[in-house]
């Protein structure tokens, strides 16, 4: 669904018959009100499904850029996704557990912390050193 900050962009893609019959078979199986919203879910899907753990961490870093929030940060882009296999509130700090890597704590400033190489000892995590 398209929120208030990002009104969202009118786009037309032409379909192959095929595939919008499979469509909106998917949209009546999900009881999904409308083909655009049913369009939204599975690109939304198909998205998360490639994305890596510098992908999120950036994603949560820059929501919190905007608010300090890390409850909503944690429900509207950590809940659901199907890569994140963890998800603890300590306070204002979430921990964060990846699939295939360690745990990742985030603070409401987007300072994130992570015991990757470092025995259980947590560092800074530094989403633009490249490896």
């Amino acid at each position: 669904m398209v929120d208030e900050k990002n009104e969202g962009q009118r786009r037309v893609y032409v379909l192959p018959t095929e595939l919008h019959n499979r469509l909106v078979l998917f949209q009546n199986e999900k009881g999904i009100a409308s083909e655009a919203e049913a369009v939204r879910k599975l690109l939304d899907g198909a998205l998360k499904a490639r994305d890596t753990a510098d992908d999120i961490l950036r994603r949560v870093k820059n929501y919190l850029a905007e608010t300090s929030e890390t409850r909503d940060a944690a429900r509207d882009l950590l809940v659901g996704h199907p890569l994140i296999t963890k998800l603890e509130f300590n306070g204002d700090v979430i921990v964060v557990g990846i699939k295939g890597r360690s745990d990742f704590q985030v603070h409401p400033d987007g300072t994130i912390f992570t015991t990757e190489g470092f025995g259980s000892e947590w560092s800074v995590y530094d989403l633009d050193i490249p490896f």
